[in-house]
């Protein structure tokens, strides 16, 4: 007997790369926090981990392929992912995407 989970994965997880594509263009479009927090005078009053840039692409790109990683389907995609990525978002957030893409 087919696991459902199982046997949808892979209907599923194409249309979920593509759904995190627009989620990182989003988050890759935007200036994300830095952990620091300032009172009036500008004086560093708090420190606190936060995600950045490289936490989100990892967590993406390694989810994607630890659970994907046997389709071809899945891999095209996320290949086509990263190259729209690096094409679309500045520099400096697409030498990340080069690495991972790699």
């Amino acid at each position: 007997m087919r696991n459902p989970d199982l046997s949808s994965f892979h209907v599923q997880t194409p249309l979920c790369t593509n759904d995190q594509s627009n989620f990182r263009g989003n988050v890759g479009s935007r200036c994300l926090d830095d952990g620091r927090v300032r009172d009036a005078a500008g004086q560093l009053r708090l420190v606190y981990r936060t995600p950045d840039w490289e936490d989100f692409v990892k967590l993406a790109v390694t989810e994607i392929r630890q659970f994907g990683g046997t389709s071809i389907q899945v891999a095209r995609r996320l290949r086509a992912m990263l190259e729209n990525l690096i094409q679309t978002l500045p520099q400096e957030r697409a030498s990340l995407l080069r690495n991972v893409r790699s």
